[in-house]
């Protein structure tokens, strides 16, 4: 773990000990080039999305993160939300974090969950009950992200 992040990322501690970043670089063998570890690309697709223990929320500042134990395969999820900016020194299109996610299912019959939001604004919000269904806003003006995408996020309710 970095001691001073400025932008909120995710980590996963997996059942073989393994722990995996966003950070971490991965050859991508379709691209032929290197590129950040992919929750999607390179945890869905080899099935290590099933062997999470632990996930693991770091967020701007001096050494601050926030964990969630999961103890069912297949109920850790996260996401995140991005704006688009121009950097006024260079002119070049920036991507900046507005919100990470991160959370697990603890009612897989009604899509309930609970987890972490750092914002770019409101800093750490904890959340509990929420519906994968209709995940609602956690800020005013905020678009809320809805109905999640639970096969791209390897969420497995059955």
């Amino acid at each position: 773990m970095h001691l001073f992040t400025i932008e909120p990322y995710w980590r996963v501690v997996l059942s073989t000990g393994r722990s995996l970043t966003k950070h971490q670089s991965v050859w991508d063998q379709m691209f032929g080039k290197w590129r950040e570890l992919d929750w999607t690309l390179d945890l869905l697709a080899t099935g290590d999305i099933l062997k999470i223990k632990e996930l693991h929320l770091i967020y701007p500042g001096f050494r601050r993160s926030v964990s969630l134990c999961i103890t069912e395969p297949g109920t850790a999820f996260q996401f995140c939300r991005q704006a688009k900016s121009v950097d006024m020194s260079t002119g070049l299109l920036m991507d900046n974090v507005e919100a990470q996610v991160i959370g697990r299912v603890t009612d897989k019959e009604n899509g309930l969950c609970e987890g972490y939001i750092w914002d770019r604004v409101n800093g750490l919000i904890g959340y509990e009950d929420v519906s994968i269904y209709e995940f609602p806003s956690w800020r005013s003006g905020l678009m809320p992200p809805g109905r999640l995408a639970l096969d791209v996020l390897g969420v497995r309710l059955s």
